[in-house]
């Protein structure tokens, strides 16, 4: 986070404009929705390649399919995080927006960098569709006595394990030479967030507020004294909302959100020009330095 000290009145600013950027950027996606008969390609872009090249079109349409829903929360996270803002704020529960919001566009980005074949983006979606099922047998083993929605998830499972090995995917065994995993490993998430985001310190601090971590929540939001290492004492604390903070997540989680519309757009090659305007001027709408653009690093 920068050093440099923010006001309520820039915190007021930037949700204002963090708004306007929710608002038009989803104007602009149905204005390419429109022009392109929905989700469809454009002539000689990746995804259009990756539809000649492969043997299976349904598996490439799960690929570009799979993340709206995704990115979708993601924003919806946001306008959360908006509220959160709002009187009476809250300093430490936005946190927990902020990480679903880093969580999802780590998957999305996971999925969509535009530098990965088609077979690994494949890979890596049946990994995902068979972790969240495997997550969903775990939730109905909590309460094992229904067992034919048991038997329904677990004969799902096993068709996407058997839809993933015939489309070349990889499977992946634990230390035991069971089968966990498709395509590749479901990736920890702090590292997936590190890997595709580089937001990794982000990450920990935000999952230091969720747990209830006393060092995160008193940094966060609270002020007071210090004790130091060798003493003991009461310290008195005071909530406080630094403006720092809420600053902070804004521009993070725009970031990660601007990140995952660049990488689709790219792939479809609905236009590199009509995006990067887009995405520049609202960065210089909301005062985001270079660091938080990532199309000038993959353009």
């Amino acid at each position: 986070m920068k050093s440099q000290g923010f006001t309520l009145k820039d915190v007021d600013e930037l949700c204002i404009n963090a708004s306007l950027f929710l608002k038009e950027s989803g104007a602009l996606m149905n204005t390419a929705i429109a022009k392109y008969d929905g989700y469809n390609p454009a002539n000689n872009s990746i995804a259009a390649n990756d539809y000649l090249e492969y043997k299976n079109k349904d598996a490439v349409d799960t690929v570009y399919y799979s993340t709206y829903i995704k990115l979708e929360t993601a924003t919806e996270h946001l306008v959360l995080l908006l509220k959160g803002y709002e009187n009476p704020v809250v300093s430490i529960p936005t946190w927990a927006n902020v990480r679903a919001i880093l969580e999802l566009c780590g998957l999305i980005s996971w999925v969509l960098d535009p530098s990965l074949t088609i077979q690994t983006r494949i890979n890596r979606v049946y990994s995902i569709r068979y972790h969240d099922i495997s997550e969903h047998l775990k939730l109905l083993n909590v309460e094992p006595s229904n067992r034919q929605a048991i038997s329904l998830v677990e004969q799902r499972l096993q068709k996407v394990k058997n839809d993933a090995v015939s489309l070349g995917c990889p499977t992946i065994t634990n230390k035991n030479g069971k089968i966990d995993g498709i395509g590749e490993r479901y990736p920890n998430y702090i590292n997936l967030v590190r890997d595709a985001l580089g937001r990794e310190r982000e990450y920990r601090l935000s999952s230091g507020a969720i747990h209830g971590s006393d060092i995160a929540l008193n940094q966060l939001g609270y002020e007071g004294g210090i004790v130091a290492p060798d003493q003991e004492g009461i310290v008195h604390l005071e909530k406080i909302v630094n403006p720092n903070f809420p600053m902070y997540q804004l521009q993070i989680s725009i970031s990660a959100i601007s990140q995952c519309i660049w990488y689709r757009w790219r792939l479809l090659g609905w236009g590199d020009d009509e995006i990067i305007h887009f995405l520049d001027s609202s960065f210089d709408r909301m005062k985001f330095d270079d660091s938080y653009r990532v199309w000038r690093n993959t353009h």
